[in-house]
Formats: structure tokens, sequence, C-alpha cells
């Protein structure tokens, strides 16, 4: 889907790990963590062996500071090559810089709005930035700017919390994996080229390797200390990321906790080495995340869609939806199609917009015919739904697809392994955009 939705992409292009406070610091490893270093302060530690924008905090998060670089470097069996830029900032400081981070990078949410409402996920209402700006504001626990290579973390007090001290954890693993792999390049070009589906893929690798380590991390801590860590992880106001739709809500959610899963399993195979060759050789869709044995030979299928003109549209935007995005509209708008999005081969997608209105068009390949027919079977149940047509006008096509045509319009046509999907918030330019398209 367009970027696993835009705000992670946002939030990506400039921050890696805007950790939901109650999502990462909680999640299981259940394979014996290995030793890391005791978690007393290290006292021989001097202002000279502290990174760069520490030297005016207390001494009580300076200590904690020098004890957790290296049992972060102790755990990821990395070390890094120069002291970390690190931030620390009030949970008021943190909040406004994240939302001045993302109403600075947040391009395209007039575009981005009207798909969403063409698709049923959103209300006519709604605010997109407007909502997320206060949802990321009130859920970030911590960053790590990839342009500057900065890591900005949360403290309330003068020295850091169980929690903090593990939200600090999961952002030295990306400055430290960041070092040595020198992935920043690479991973803004995905964006840069509207690789949206295969950004998120990578994502997953980088969230599911910082809390991977921050889950040892926890591990290691004694009960006290992670009693207080989850009573402080549940007792943060939480009732934005409640409150926002269901597709957003999976969409943050998604990179931790599936690129967890991942990143686990491929930990239990080779150990962190088989986590540093994932940096070299990075999946390359959500199918494969989703699936880690379809990592790496199960390749999406190149899907050509012809990038048409449509009177009075701007071409927006094009790139693969992904097995993610058909989980992430199935789950919130039909409770769920896990079968459907199963028998994700590829596609490619294209969005027009022209100032109030969207225009989506979608080409889906199955692994086999019958994944098609199964794919074409979710589409029209989920756009009797979004549209409140029950009964659609069959297409004189060759595929005989189904027209959905109210206030706005809809097309599903299956013919063979392939599935095209129309829709428009005008139905006029829905029907001039299907008509492009008349092998369908």
């Amino acid at each position: 889907m367009r970027s696993q939705l835009r705000l992670a992409v946002v939030a990506a292009l400039v921050l890696v790990s805007c950790t939901p406070s109650n999502q990462a610091s909680t999640t299981s490893i259940s394979t014996t963590a290995p030793e890391a270093t005791t978690s007393t302060a290290a006292e021989t530690t001097t202002l000279l062996t502290l990174p760069e924008g520490t030297e005016e905090l207390p001494e009580g998060l300076r200590a904690d500071i020098a004890r957790l670089i290296p049992s972060t470097e102790a755990l990821r069996e990395l070390t890094f090559a120069f002291p970390p830029t690190i931030t620390v900032l009030t949970s008021d400081e943190l909040s406004q810089r994240v939302i001045d981070v993302l109403e600075e990078e947040y391009e395209d949410a007039e575009a981005d709005e009207a798909l969403y409402r063409l698709l049923g996920l959103i209300g006519p209402e709604y605010d997109l930035v407007e909502n997320i700006t206060a949802l990321l504001g009130a859920q970030v626990a911590g960053f790590y700017d990839l342009d500057t290579q900065e890591l900005v973390v949360r403290a309330r007090n003068d020295e850091f919390s169980p929690l903090e001290e593990a939200t600090l954890v999961h952002e030295l693993t990306h400055a430290l994996t960041d070092q040595v792999h020198a992935f920043n390049d690479e991973y803004n070009e995905l964006f840069d080229t509207e690789r949206f589906d295969e950004a998120s893929a990578f994502q997953s690798v980088l969230e599911g390797d910082a809390t991977l380590v921050e889950s040892l991390f926890v591990q290691q801590l004694n009960p006290e200390e992670q009693q207080e860590l989850l009573e402080e992880a549940f007792a943060d106001d939480n009732s934005a990321f409640e409150d926002a739709p269901e597709f957003i809500q999976d969409s943050l959610i998604f990179p931790y906790q599936e690129g967890t899963a991942f990143t686990q399993a491929k930990w239990v195979e080779g150990g962190f080495a088989a986590i540093d060759a994932l940096y070299e050789a990075p999946p390359i869709s959500t199918e494969q995340i989703l699936t880690p044995t379809d990592y790496p030979s199960d390749v999406p299928a190149a899907v050509d869609l012809p990038n048409n003109e449509i009177d009075g549209y701007e071409h927006s935007e094009g790139s693969v939806w992904g097995e993610q995005g058909f989980r992430l509209i199935f789950d919130q708008i039909l409770g769920g199609a896990d079968n459907a999005a199963e028998g994700w081969g590829g596609d490619s997608y294209d969005v027009y917009f022209n100032g109030a209105d969207a225009v989506l068009v979608l080409l889906y390949q199955g692994d086999q015919a019958s994944d098609a027919a199964e794919m074409a079977s979710s589409l029209n149940d989920y756009f009797r739904i979004v549209t409140g047509v029950n009964e659609p006008v069959a297409d004189a096509g060759p595929g005989g697809g189904a027209v959905y045509s109210g206030a706005d319009y809809a097309f599903v046509s299956n013919v063979g392994d392939r599935v095209l999907l129309v829709a428009a918030g005008d139905p006029g330019a829905g029907a001039i955009a299907r008509s492009l398209y008349p092998e369908f």
C-alpha cells in the first residue's frame, strides 16, 4: 500500500524507529539471550569517553549512557566505530521535535487523504496530517535521524527509567548498525524511487533487529526493573493510537511486530551474523517478511502497468501495493481476508489526483489463477461495502468484471492470473480510466 501508509514512509525518511511506547519494549523473545554486559554504571567513564551531546546532562543520565553503549555493543555483537551523537529531550520537547519533522517532510497529504477516503479507510472530515502528527507526537519514545546520525531519546528525570533505557538501547542499535552497514543511502533511495513495499520490508529488518536487541536487554533486567518497565509502558497515554483507524495502527506496528518475528527467525538459525547478512541482501517484499521461508527465493513478479494519462488529473505516484498493503485494507473493511492476500505474486499501481479526487489503478498478479480469482472475490466484497452498491453492473470486457458506481466508482475484473482494479472518487473519471484497459 502507499508506503504501508505514508505516515510510516514520512517517519522513515528522517526517523528510524518512531517506536510506539507501548509496543516494541514489551516484545518477548523465546530463545535464551546471550550473556550481556553488567547493568551497573561504568564507574571509570570520563567526560572524554561520553558521546557528543551529553556534556551538559545530569550525571545520572551520563552514567546510564556510558553503561548502555557497551551493553548494546555486547548484545548486538558489533562495535561502534565512533561515539554516536545523542540528544536527550523532555517528553514535550521530543513530541514537538517529531511533529516539526513530520510537518516539514509530509508531502502529498491531500492526495493521500483522497485515496484513503476513496478506499473507505478514513471519513470525510479526517485530517491526515493533524491526526498523524498528534499520534506520533504522543507515541514516539525515541528516534534515530538517518541524515544526521543523531540519536534522540526521552528522559523524564535525572536518570533513565527502565523503559527509557530500553528505548535508548533500541536507538543505539540503529546507530550501531548504520555505522557498520551504512544502510542510509540504500534505504532512502527506496523511498526516493517509490519502491514502497520494498522499503517497508527493509524497515522491518531495521526495526526487527533493534527490537530483538531491546528485548534481549529487557530480559537481563531484574524482575523489579521489568515490572517498572511494563507499568510505565502501560501508564503512557495511548488514546491517540487507540483512536486511530485500524489500518494506521497496523501500519505502525508492522515493522516492529512482523519485523521482529522475521529477524528472530534468522537469529535462531544463525545468530546475529545471519541478521548482518540481511543488510547486504535485504528482503524485497513484505511477503518475504510475513513468510520468512519465502526469503530469499520467492521473488515478486514484475507487473507492467502502463502509465496512462487521465484528463484533468496528475500522476501522483506509482509503486507496488504488496501483500501487507492488501492485508491492511482487508483487515479494516472486511475483518480480514488473509487467504486472498497470501496468494500475492506481484502488483503495480498508479495514483492520479486532481486536487480533490483520486483515481487508483492497480494490476495484481496471483501466484496462480486461483489466487487471482480469490483476490477478485475479496475486492468485490470490499467495494460492495465501501461504495454501498450491493448489485454491481456487469462489464462487457473479456474479464466480465463488475462495476460499482454511485458516489464513487470501482471496477474489478479477473483475467487469468491477474486482477485489474480501478477506483475513483469521480465516477466519470473512473469510467475513463477503466476504458484504458480493454484487455480486462
